[in-house]
Formats: structure tokens, C-alpha cells, sequence
């Protein structure tokens, strides 16, 4: 339960907030589908490349997800939540059975909540980011199987067709060419074996074949560009960046003075976290069972081989950009090593070192969590733009390049495909801000006399009696929704006060009508008859006009 319940809480949070709706990066996708349709999909397409990835095993699921559910964005997302299960059991197969209930429970907590963490809130609201929990599993598959099977041609080769395909899934998979091939010459030379020697220099011929063919220019591929040298020039600063892509796993946390935004605390976690795992690394080498510490070891390597990969690339952009959400899946091997070299080698301080890692763990994932609603608030206006064609600003949020979208929005209606699938409702177009509000309003049962600051519940319906809509959601910025509120005037007609605003709970087409309560609160000076006025307003925008009207006696 514990391995697996913080999957659960993830997995709700997805369900709840998840938009259905291609989201930058997505939009490329179109082209594919497209193609795929018309059977005219070949394998240049395929292996295309993205962002310098050639990703074309999550590219075959998701054209072929799309394809047979009219492109719902979120059943990728939903498929993340199905590939982290695999991971999570996965660690938790390479845990040993310890003797320790309370170690082995705060480890089982430990990789459920690392797993699951929301601090990948991109990864798990982002469709296509599917690939990088699929590279992640495939990873762990590959160093599992070299370190654990015997070490055998067939086991090689298995460990090899693990490690292509990982490589054709993300570009953290070539990583694992040279990780692998250190882990078979490693697991050769302590059975002392000239076989398992051969079987690491065939392991890196195939690995440098394999990372010459993906560097390949292939016709209609963008290519996947040069490394940057900024990281040779700046090595402090490179070292910086990979370590703080390396901690941001544990201190996510949000705000604006603390942590600093410049990935130093992020980076001071990686390197303790570093010299720790040598430690433990060392101990485990020199004791009965050096051969149980390869597989941590490989895994730590091959997410600092990532951060170093990702270095070379980003680097020059400086260390905040070390601390996006996306890497923090790339980096789960490394903490999942070191958990297991915790448990390994640490008999006297595991339980309060993998509580401590825990707590850490819990307060950068519990941080997260608003950046789900955040997201949601964003987008589904821009869904909703989308639909409707009433605001390009907002239609911007679902890709930057508008082009891009405005070349892609005939194929999807032609094909049926996202938001434009059969049967899919079409929200009302709404304007920011409107043009001609119109209201009706009446109100049930209310007080004629209250006394100074007492509250008091009023029911009210509302009736959009104007030729635009009413948005419930706005813009996503604290713009364009529709709220009703109440505001107090004195016998001179002046605004004394305003009671709270309450939002519609649903937008509100022309014609249609909603009934919820407002709360009135009396004010609490000057005593006196005052005139209520109930009414409709959009934020950033003017009260409507006509409200309803009563008086009230504030004694």
C-alpha cells in the first residue's frame, strides 16, 4: 500500500486537472496523424527527430493512441501513471528483504512518493512527456538485467535490444551505452572472466554504432544539433547546473524568496547526496558482497550522465533552467539508487536517513500540488479559444507558435481528431469583456432588518438576458469570469461597502439561467436604513446593470 497509494493520489490529480487538448509540442503531432491516416506514414516520419530526441517508440503509441480514441490528450498522461507503476515495482524489486519492517516501510514510502511526486507536474499534465517515463522504465530494465541475470552472451543481447530501444524512445537512452558497458566489464573482471570482457567491448561497439546511426542526418529530420561547448568553457558553472538537476528532486518547493530560484540549494542536496553514495558505494565494494552494489551504482550514473547530457545542451541557459519539472523524472534512478545503497550499507542510521529523505521528498511534492490547479486555470480557456475562435491571446497558451496551429486546426476538423472529435460540445464564446452585459435578477426570501456586521445567506437567480455568454473560468489570470455580489448604499446613494463576490459555477449561455446564494454582510458602522443592490459583474470589468434591489435596517 505504501509503494503504490501516492500513485493513486497522482493519478487523481490528473484525472481532475488534465486538459484535453494538444499543448505545445503536441501540435507536431498533427502532421503524423495526418499521415497515418492517409497511410502515407513512412519511416523517415517515424524516426524524425524532436528536440534532438528521436522518439519514435512513444511516436508509434501516441499516433497510435490517437488514432483509435480520436486523439483524447489525456490517455498518454493515463499511460505515464501505468509506466511509473512499472518503475515503482521495478525499484522495489531490486530492495532486499530487510529484516528492519520499519526500514523497509520507510523505503517502500520513499519510492512510492519519489515515483509519484507531482513535482513532475509537467511530466504528468503533458501528454507526449509520456516518452521520458518510458525511457526512465526502460533504463532501469536494462541496468537490472545486467546486473542481476547471469552474465551471458543472450543476456547481453537482451540487455542491448532494452538499450536501442531506449535510445530511440528519448536521448537519455544512449546514456546507457556507456553505463552498460562499464557494468558488463565490471561484473567480468570480479568473476575474473576474458568472456565477460569481450562481451563489454562488444557492448560499446554496438553502443557507438548505435549513437553514430542516431546522430545521423535522416532526410526530412531537423537533426539533433552539436553540443553546446559553454560546459567545457565553464566547468564550475556546468557542475552547478548538473547538480542542481540533480537535487531539484528534493526541494522543489515554490516561492519567491525561498528557495533561491538559482538551483545553489538544489545543488548543495546533490552533492551531499553524491559524496553519501560514494561513501556507501565504497563500503558496499569493500565488503562480502561488492557484486550488490553495481546495480545502484549504474543507476546513479546514468541519471549524472543525463544531467550531464542535459548540461551540455541547456547549460548556457543558465541554472534555472535546471529546475523545470521535466527533469526531475530523469533523475528518479539516482535517488533510487542511492535509497538502495542506504539500505544496503547503512545498518545503524538507514531508518533516519530514509525518514529524513522522506520528509524531504514529502515537502517538495506536497509544494506541487497547486501547479495542477494552476495549469488547469490556464488552459481551459485557451481550449475553450480554441473552440470557439474568440481569442487568439489565449489560444497562444496551447503552442506559442500560432502558425503552427492555425496550419493544424483544418486537418483535425477534417480528421475529427482532439477538441473538434464528433459529439464533442462546443462551449460558448466568451467575450473579454463583454460588450452589452444584460442581467435578470431576483432574489428569495430576504432580511429586512440585520444587525451591524451579521451575515446572512440570500438566495438569487441570475438570467443571462444578453446575446453573449458569461464565463465561469475566465482567462485563467484573474480575468473575464462572472461573479455576483451584493454592495450597500446609504440614504445619499453612496457605496458604503461590498460583500464577498461569489463565481458562477458554470458558465451561463444567452438565455440561461443559474440559482446559487449570495452572502450579504451587513456593515458594522454607520447604524441606519440602507439600499442592497444584488448583481452580476465580470471581473476586471463593470458592475451590470439593473440589478435587484432591497432595503435593510442595520441596527
Amino acid at each position: 500500500m505504501a509503494l503504490f497509494l501516492p500513485l493513486v493520489f497522482t493519478g487523481a490529480l490528473v484525472a481532475r486537472y488534465m486538459v484535453d487538448a494538444p499543448i505545445q509540442d503536441e501540435w507536431a503531432l498533427v502532421k503524423d496523424l495526418d499521415k497515418a491516416a492517409a497511410g502515407e506514414w513512412s519511416l523517415g516520419d517515424l524516426l524524425r527527430s524532436h528536440n534532438g530526441h528521436r522518439i519514435a517508440v512513444p511516436r508509434l503509441i501516441l499516433v497510435g493512441l490517437a488514432l483509435a480514441s480520436d486523439w483524447r490528450a489525456d490517455l498518454p498522461a493515463y499511460l505515464s501513471l501505468v509506466i511509473a507503476a512499472g518503475i515503482i515495482a521495478l525499484a522495489w524489486r531490486a530492495f532486499p528483504a530487510a529484516s528492519d519492517s520499519a526500514a523497509s516501510l520507510a523505503a517502500a514510502a520513499f519510492i512510492g512518493v519519489l515515483v509519484a511526486s507531482p513535482s513532475q507536474w509537467e511530466n504528468w499534465l503533458w501528454g507526449i512527456q509520456m516518452h521520458v517515463f518510458l525511457v526512465v522504465l526502460l533504463a532501469m530494465a536494462t541496468l537490472t538485467l545486467l546486473t542481476t541475470a547471469p552474465l551471458r552472451p543472450r543476456t547481453v543481447a537482451a540487455g542491448a535490444a532494452l538499450a536501442l530501444v531506449a535510445s530511440l524512445t528519448q536521448g537519455a537512452g544512449l546514456v546507457l551505452w556507456p553505463v552498460g558497458a562499464l557494468v558488463v566489464a565490471a561484473r567480468g573482471a570480479q568473476a575474473k572472466s576474458r568472456a565477460g570482457l569481450v562481451m563489454a567491448g562488444a557492448w560499446a561497439l554496438a553502443g557507438g554504432l548505435a549513437t553514430i546511426a542516431y546522430l545521423v542526418h535522416l532526410p526530412g529530420d531537423a537533426g539533433a544539433g552539436a553540443p553546446s561547448s559553454w560546459v567545457l568553457l565553464h566547468p564550475i558553472a556546468g557542475l552547478r547546473y548538473v547538480g542542481s538537476i540533480l537535487g531539484h528532486t528534493l526541494v522543489a518547493w515554490d516561492g519567491t524568496a525561498f528557495p533561491p530560484r538559482d538551483g545553489g540549494l538544489a545543488a548543495l542536496v546533490a552533492l551531499f547526496a553524491v559524496v553519501a553514495g560514494l561513501l556507501l558505494a565504497r563500503r558496499a565494494l569493500r565488503g562480502g558482497e561488492p557484486e550488490s552494489s553495481i546495480l545502484p551504482l549504474a543507476l546513479i550514473l546514468w541519471s549524472v550522465g543525463v544531467a550531464a547530457q542535459v548540461a551540455l545542451g541547456r547549460a548556457e541557459a543558465g541554472t534555472p533552467s535546471a529546475l523545470v519539472s521535466r527533469y526531475v523524472t530523469l533523475m528518479l534512478p539516482f535517488w533510487i539508487g542511492l535509497a538502495l545503497l542506504v539500505l544496503l550499507e547503512m545498518k545503524k542510521w538507514r531508518r533516519f536517513a530514509l525518514i529524513s529523505l522522506c520528509v524531504l521528498l514529502a515537502a517538495s511534492a506536497a509544494s506541487s500540488v497547486p501547479r495542477f490547479a494552476a495549469r488547469l486555470s490556464l488552459l481551459l480557456p485557451a481550449r475553450r479559444a480554441l473552440l470557439t475562435g474568440e481569442d487568439r491571446e489565449l489560444v497562444k497558451r496551447l503552442c506559442s507558435e500560432l502558425r503552427l496551429i492555425d496550419a493544424s486546426v483544418p486537418t483535425l476538423k477534417r480528421l475529427g481528431l482532439s477538441v473538434f472529435r464528433a459529439g464533442e460540445p462546443v462551449p460558448i464564446a466568451t467575450s473579454l469583456p463583454l460588450v452589452d452585459p444584460r442581467q435578470r435578477v431576483s432574489c428569495g426570501p430576504v432580511p429586512e432588518v440585520l444587525e451591524a456586521g451579521s451575515r446572512r445567506h440570500v438566495k438569487v437567480t441570475i438570467d443571462n438576458a444578453g446575446h453573449e455568454g458569461w464565463s465561469a473560468s475566465g482567462d485563467g489570470v484573474g480575468r473575464g469570469f462572472v461573479t455576483l455580489t451584493s454592495r450597500w448604499r446609504n440614504e445619499r446613494g453612496e457605496v458604503l461597502a461590498e460583500g464577498p463576490r461569489r463565481r458562477l459555477p458554470v458558465d451561463l449561455a444567452p438565455g440561461a439561467s443559474n440559482v446559487l446564494d449570495v452572502l450579504v454582510v451587513a456593515p458594522k458602522v454607520p447604524a441606519g436604513p440602507y439600499r442592497v443592490e444584488i448583481s452580476a459583474m465580470q471581473a476586471g470589468s463593470a458592475w451590470f446593470p439593473d440589478p435587484a434591489v432591497f432595503a435593510v435596517e442595520v441596527r
